[in-house]
């Protein structure tokens, strides 16, 4: 009788077991593809990735997982790049450097790479990039 209730018990936690694992939140796959480049040199010209997640995979998502299997060192937080094989946000005297991204060749109108959804087939494209302080000033003069 004893031996009737410890595998029965058995049974009953591995079955527990498999519909656990089998209940799962199942994981969105997209592939896209993840470019670099700074100035007109590609630090890496455009990868294909799988990115995966159990929410929508974002832009910040693709970029770090091209940027790992590619061995190439980058700096981010929550929301977007900091810093891509040493080459992060600065300023001098005359020009601001800094980071930018295209979609399929169009610049976003909203929102920032970590909370940015990616689609089947999009293509990313990463790009540092320098601007003048007066036409950054002059920018942001017409924006108020």
């Amino acid at each position: 009788m004893k031996k009737i209730k410890i595998i029965a018990l058995a049974l009953a936690i591995a079955m527990l077991s498999v519909c656990l694992i089998s209940c799962g939140t199942p994981k969105i796959k997209v592939n896209v593809k993840v470019g670099v480049y700074v100035g007109e040199e590609f630090i890496l010209a455009p990868f294909a990735v799988e990115v995966q997640n159990t929410e929508a995979p974002t832009i910040l998502q693709a970029v770090r997982e091209a940027l790992e299997l590619n061995d190439i060192d980058y700096e981010a937080d929550d929301m977007g790049i900091k810093s891509i094989a040493g080459n992060a946000y600065k300023t001098d005297g005359e020009y601001t450097y800094f980071w930018t991204y295209t979609i399929n060749g169009e610049e976003p109108t909203s929102g920032r790479a970590g909370n940015t959804a990616v689609n089947e087939g999009d293509t990313i494209i990463y790009v540092y990039q320098q601007e003048s302080n007066e036409d950054l000033a002059e920018a942001g003069s017409k924006d108020e």
